[in-house]
């Protein structure tokens, strides 16, 4: 009988029986020659999730529990033994309903003023916005990843090289054109205007006079597709360090709805010595998108002890 007490006590500690789906793996550091048990991961109710993460392997001093989930961080809206999920992000699209820990943030379709929406759900900004074409056509209409709509056709335009074009306010031509030219440019980004102790994680709450974000301007220059004259946020990585894994993973999450410049900048705030903002802007300058790296060297910087 003694036997058959302790067979049964082996058989049921055996990992191969443990569902990692619905168990932790626990194990037994001061006793090393102990099994491997199986412990039943418990439910948390809805604003709340397990922890640490169901299937993890445990010790048995570890504590599991059901934490709150983060308001505008993480959520959970299943009474399951699910830990908390991220909020969805939204990037430049409108917000229809915020992340609180018991539900999920909601995404409109709407892109901000000179954006549209792309075919991958992402707001794009507008290149050569013509003043008679309505905020509808301008979401739905355009011919590559950085116009609108053709200037040709419409009526009182020319072509992008005619000189009667009648376009309303068009944007600056540093945020859309990148200089192609091996010749070396006299408008050298200053990275001295940046403090020398200010860190890309910094880069969420950096605001400029207008109230706008740093990381939202980055965003929107470095998230669409990378082209041959035309680097975008996975060259900076390379620069950086960022692993080829990491990279993968990041691209992934884009194909998820989130932004690869805002996985990026998360990546880089975990690294062990967090890049500084000029570290960034060289290795913007070596992509040869120096048009971005002077509108960051020219950032409201008298405004971050304030901030």
């Amino acid at each position: 009988i003694l036997f058959l007490l302790l067979w049964s006590r082996f058989a049921s500690g055996r990992p191969t029986r443990c569902s990692l789906s619905r168990n932790f793996l626990r194990y037994f550091p001061d006793a090393p020659e102990a099994q491997i048990e199986c412990k039943a991961c418990p439910k948390c109710p809805e604003g709340t999730g397990l922890t640490p993460l169901c299937g993890s392997k445990i010790s048995n001093y570890t504590i599991i529990k059901c934490e709150p989930c983060r308001e505008n961080a993480t959520f959970s809206d299943t009474h399951s033994i699910e830990s908390c999920r991220p909020c969805h992000d939204c990037g430049l699209r409108n917000i229809i309903q915020q992340c609180t820990p018991y539900q999920n943030r909601k995404c409109g379709n709407r892109c901000p003023e000179r954006h549209f929406l792309d075919n991958n759900g992402f707001c794009q900004e507008c290149y050569f916005c013509c003043s008679d074409v309505p905020e509808s056509s301008r979401l739905k209409s355009f011919t590559n990843s950085n116009e609108c709509i053709p200037l040709k056709g419409i009526q009182g335009a020319k072509d992008r090289d005619g000189s009667t074009e009648t376009v309303e306010d068009v944007l600056e031509a540093d945020d859309h054109e990148e200089s192609t030219t091996s010749e070396p440019r006299k408008d050298q980004p200053k990275t001295d205007l940046i403090p020398a102790d200010c860190k890309v994680s910094e880069m969420p709450q950096l605001r400029n006079h207008k109230n706008q974000i740093l990381l939202h301007y980055v965003q929107r220059m470095l998230d669409p597709l990378e082209k041959q004259t035309k680097k975008n946020w996975r060259s900076i990585g390379q620069i950086l360090n960022v692993s080829e894994e990491d990279l993968d993973l990041i691209d992934t999450d884009y194909g998820a709805g989130r932004s690869p410049t805002v996985s990026l900048i998360d990546t880089l705030s975990t690294f062990t010595i967090v890049p500084s903002m000029r570290s960034f802007v060289e290795a913007l300058v070596a992509c040869n998108r120096y048009n971005v790296a002077i509108n960051i060297c020219n950032w409201s910087w008298e405004l971050r002890t304030a901030q």
